[in-house]
């Protein structure tokens, strides 16, 4: 099974129709090499197999001591599974491990259908993001941190593409003490603010290369493979930023406007309204705002200032609540899987929780 062996127990009947039950023991389960190794084909090399459960009923328990994903511990697995219909049907599965569960359910490909349908749960904490990148098969270098992470999502499709097309859910992020690295974003932002002579001093090379950032915090909804967020905020030593928009996996395109405020900006300027930016004022602070349009696919992104008149009324309450009240960012999830197909299918926000970090009603 992969690299490792198990221990199979159980009891089956009949010769035309397969019935009974089944128990998998497991001390490991290396996922990538299950994936690998284990190929279901109905015309394939395995034709005698697909004969004997065309007409099965059968239901598996599976149980591993510990599930690896290339670098992250998915922890201890405890399964049920049925396969019957000639389709296999995850009943429930959890997996239980140092940094954090994953509840999921649904069914898999089996001879005569190749659709995938998951609904899954997961809350995971103290990740590092490159960990989650490089088992996804994505670049690595591009960013790090430590991530938690709340969702929950519906997987569709027979193939990438159309689970790409079908995906839907919501998510909550927290990724802390991190830095972007080479990002085309921050690049052409710190070039804006250099030129305006809105910073200090021009931004050494250095920070361009690795952008540090304090915590990136926010929540996502899902719709057709489209990440939307209108709860999305960034503190970092340099600039803080407010996030509104969404990005289209299936196109792989960035539609986004960012609200940048710049920290170590010149007495001058904050003193007096901007030409460039814009003054927010709350109850108890003042601050300089500066507007961008982020557009296009990510390795080609286009970032456009946008003066101040240019913006709805709409877009400067979003900003102003996010840089000026206390942060409501993160969303209550159901952590059932009932819950979640519920939220996913009616499209309902659930109430906001308020951020513990910060203070206020």
């Amino acid at each position: 099974f992969g690299r490792e062996t198990g221990h199979l127990s159980g009891r089956l009947s009949g010769w035309d129709r397969w019935t009974g039950t089944l128990a998998l023991e497991l001390a490991c389960i290396d996922f990538p090499r299950v994936i690998d190794r284990i190929q279901f084909s109905p015309s394939g090399n395995r034709p005698w197999l697909t004969r004997l459960l065309a007409n099965a009923d059968i239901s598996f328990g599976i149980q591993a001591n510990q599930v690896i994903w290339d670098k992250i511990d998915l922890g201890t697995l405890d399964a049920s599974l049925r396969y019957h219909n000639n389709l296999f049907r995850i009943e429930n599965a959890l997996f239980d491990g140092p940094s954090g569960m994953i509840k999921l359910a649904g069914s898999l490909p089996g001879s005569n259908r190749k659709n995938t349908s998951l609904l899954t749960y997961f809350k995971l904490s103290q990740m590092p993001i490159e960990d989650i990148m490089e088992g996804l098969h994505q670049p690595s270098d591009t960013i790090d941190g430590t991530l938690a992470l709340e969702g929950g999502l519906a997987i569709q499709g027979s193939d990438a593409k159309e689970i790409r097309n079908n995906l839907a859910g919501k998510l909550n992020l927290n990724l802390t003490d991190g830095s972007f690295k080479k990002s085309n974003i921050i690049i052409k932002i710190l070039d804006f603010l250099s030129i305006q002579n809105i910073l200090l001093r021009r931004p050494p090379d250095l920070l361009k290369s690795q952008f540090y950032f304090k915590s990136i915090k926010g929540h996502f909804t899902i719709e057709k493979g489209r990440l939307s967020t209108e709860k999305l905020f960034m503190d970092s030593p340099v600039f803080n930023a407010a996030i509104r928009g969404r990005y289209d996996l299936p196109r792989n395109h960035l539609n986004f406007i960012i609200g940048v405020q710049p920290l170590n900006t010149i007495d001058r300027i904050v003193s007096k309204i901007p030409i460039l930016g814009h003054i927010l004022t709350g109850k108890k602070k003042t601050i300089l705002v500066y507007y961008f349009k982020i557009r296009g696919e990510p390795k080609d992104v286009i970032v456009k200032h946008i003066p101040f008149k240019n913006l709805d009324e709409a877009i400067v309450g979003y900003f102003k609540r996010l840089f000026l009240t206390p942060t409501r960012l993160l969303t209550k999830i159901s952590n059932t899987l009932e819950g979640i197909a519920e939220d996913i299918r009616t499209g309902k926000t659930a109430p906001e929780q308020i951020d513990p970090s910060t203070s206020g009603p």
